[in-house]
């Protein structure tokens, strides 16, 4: 995948959808020793009857995290998503098929 041909408001919103997937989550906070606490979390959260799904916990998780611990986690979910792109390339078809189609318009040339 090269992510300079994919327009940034394109690229950021499919990694953005692609950090709310909870096997993705669980993996990516797996590796940097989060999971526990977001597991913990979960089972806290559901001893006191709220909810609250695990992307939205990750993301709050996200917000209490030091700069460089954010900017290695969030690096983590880019790379997983560069690296299992093709795994599930139709999931963003709503958000390639435009670019695709102006890429082969224009040519194809770095759009970010």
């Amino acid at each position: 995948m090269d992510v300079r041909l994919i327009p940034r408001p394109a690229y950021t919103q499919m990694v953005t959808d692609y950090r709310q997937l909870p096997e993705v989550i669980a993996e990516i906070f797996e590796t940097h020793f989060w999971l526990w606490d977001l597991e913990e979390t979960e089972r806290e959260l559901a001893a006191k009857g709220e909810q609250m799904n695990r992307a939205e916990i990750a993301q709050k998780m996200l917000g209490e995290m030091d700069d460089n611990e954010w900017w290695q986690v969030m690096q983590s979910f880019e790379a997983h998503f560069q690296q299992h792109f093709h795994a599930c390339s139709e999931r963003w078809s709503d958000l390639l098929d435009p670019v695709y189609d102006e890429q082969e318009s224009a040519g194809w040339i770095a759009r970010q």
